[in-house]
Parts: structure tokens; sequence; C-alpha cells
């Protein structure tokens, strides 16, 4: 186990006792509504201005959660910075944003692009997306003009991993811990699971280790390495557009994130949010194709964590790198997880 990791809890807890089910509860309308199967249908954007766009829908990532998901404002961001690069031959090769406030679905969010550059071999977009006049979150997008170069590696993809279809689907994985743990979880739980076995998903994720899967959900585990491995691709067949497949790589990058963090802590977090995230495109890909998404934090402290991540086709190729930084919170000492008590506030 790597230095600082906390030390594993030894004694074995009822399984009544493991869950936290103050989040938990059924599927709203809102996550049950059929446009959340398709990732185009959470990208897409209305054009106000020459520089100008408008979300045409915002979801959060779960009934009870804080926010907006973050992949979705990342996906839209990139979206509107291509939209204003008019050259063909530009393709994006680097993403760095920072979340500034929560995003509320309650709203639309109002994209504004600012041409920093536009110049042969590169152009650069600055991206600000407002809600109620305050901004909540900036991305700097830069465009490149491929060029051959002599100078050419990469890291090698990892080998030792089961073809994505040989493992379970997200809800399949979800049936099995219904199936198995019924009789032992509280009713939250169960609506819980019920609800994200029915709600509409964009994403075909499975992970290549499929018991990391409601490991999270503990509010008492032992501590593992903070690393997964997942395949990934969009559940529909997306457009031939390359900047299509660059956004939803976008949006499905911020998917267990900092769950990888989360691995390493001993009890479930109070609160977790996205700081800021980067994205490196390296080589064209089909985001509606598998790809394997390789997560790691190497370092957490100061309720911070670092996650980095690296998206590889089934070829072996390096097609994107990125790197994300959280804010991790445990309850204070004192405090019982409870549906009851106030969300920390950032």
């Amino acid at each position: 186990m790597p230095q600082g990791f906390p030390p594993p809890h030894r004694r074995r807890l009822p399984l009544h006792s493991l869950w936290w089910c103050g989040w938990m509860g059924e599927a709203t309308q809102d996550e049950l509504d059929p446009k959340r199967a398709s990732v185009e249908a959470a990208l897409e954007l209305e054009q106000l201005d020459v520089n100008l766009f408008r979300s045409v829908r915002l979801w959060k990532p779960l009934p009870s959660s804080r926010a907006v998901f973050g992949g979705q404002i990342i996906g839209q961001s990139l979206a509107a910075a291509a939209r204003t690069v008019k050259d063909a031959a530009l393709s994006v090769h680097s993403l760095h944003s920072y979340f500034i406030r929560p995003g509320d679905n309650s709203l639309a969010a109002v994209y504004y692009v600012r041409r920093v550059r536009d110049g042969h071999s590169f152009a650069a977009r600055q991206v600000t997306a407002q809600q109620g006049g305050v901004s909540i979150f900036e991305a700097l997008v830069s465009f490149h003009r491929a060029e051959a170069s002599t100078l050419d590696y990469q890291d090698t993809m990892p080998l030792d991993v089961p073809p994505a279809d040989s493992l379970p689907t997200r809800q399949e994985n979800w049936q099995k811990l219904l199936d198995t743990k019924r009789d032992k979880m509280p009713k939250a739980m169960v609506d819980f699971v019920e609800a994200r076995i029915r709600a509409p998903f964009p994403l075909d994720m499975r992970n290549c280790d499929p018991s990391i899967e409601g490991f999270t959900m503990r509010t008492r585990r032992r501590p593992r390495e903070p690393k997964q491995r997942l395949w990934i691709r969009a559940a529909q067949r997306l457009s031939d557009e390359p900047i299509s497949h660059a956004c939803v790589a976008a949006y499905a990058s911020d998917y267990h994130m900092i769950n990888t963090a989360s691995l390493a802590a001993p009890e479930m977090f109070a609160m977790a949010a996205s700081l800021d995230h980067s994205m490196w495109f390296h080589a064209p890909f089909r985001a509606d194709e598998w790809m394997l998404y390789e997560l790691s934090s190497s370092r957490a402290g100061g309720s911070r964590a670092l996650i980095s991540g690296r998206l590889f086709r089934p070829d072996g190729m390096l097609v994107c790198s990125l790197a994300q930084e959280g804010l991790v919170r445990f309850a204070a000492p004192s405090q019982q997880p409870s549906s009851t008590q106030p969300r920390p506030r950032l």
C-alpha cells in the first residue's frame, strides 16, 4: 500500500451500518428524462450571437447532487469554443478549466467565447460560463493545425485488462448488488439502486474491477489503492465530426475522477467537487467505440486530491491525457451522516 494510506478498518461492520443513505432516494422525473440516454442531447447548445451560446438542458448526476454534472459544463464549453473556429484544419489539442461556482440545473448556462488568437498554426479561445449574471466556469481552449514530427512516442497501453465485452454493464452491476444484498439493505438504499437501474444513461462504462462498483457508497471500508481502469464509450452512435468525439470525451472524463481518490479513503466524503480539469488531445479517436480509461491519484492532502487519467484506443494509441484536482472533505468526527444535516459549502 502506498505511503500515507490511512489504516484499514479491522472490525467487520454489519451491512446496515456500511451504507450512507442520506443522499439516496427514488428517481425524479428529471432523472428519468429519456433524453438523458443521449450524450449529444447533453451537449446541445443554442447560438444566441456570434460568440454567445446557451445550454439547451443541464442535468445533475444524481437528484440529491448539489450541482450540475461538471462534465456537461466542460463538454458544452468545448463545443462553444469549437463553433467559433472556422478553419476546419484546426483541431482541439488542449483544454484547461476551473470550476468557480456550482451550476444550477434550473437555469440555462450562457457561454461567452472570447477569440484570444487566430493564427495559422494555432487558435485560442477563452470560454466563460455564467448563470444569473455570475461566472460558474472558465476555460482556455487551444486548437492546432496537424504537423508532421520526427519526435513521436507514447506510454504503452496496459495489457493486463479484460476485454470490454467480457465485463458487466453498469446496470448489471447494480442489479447484482440488489439481488445479493436486497434483504440487508435499508429501503433508501434499495430505492437508490433501483433508480440507477431505471434511469437513462448516455455512456457505456465497464469497470475492469467490478468489485469497485458500489464500494465508494460505503460509509466505512478498507482503503484501496487509488487506481482504476474502465472501458468507456458513448451508448449511441455519434456523428463523424471529430470535435463531437472530443466533446463527448470531455463529458465522460469527469466521471470516476474524484471517485478514484475516494478508493483510498476509509470513509465516504462528506463533500466532493471538481476544482479544475485539464485535457490534452494527442490523436484522433471515436468516442462511440471502446476506449480504455486509466485513472490514478498521486496525492491527497489539505482537503484536495490530484487525479490523472489516460485514454487509449483499442489499438493501443494514447489519444488523451487528463488531470483534475478535486475538493474532498470529510464530516467532523462528532458528526454522523444524516439526511437532515446541512451540506458543507465551498
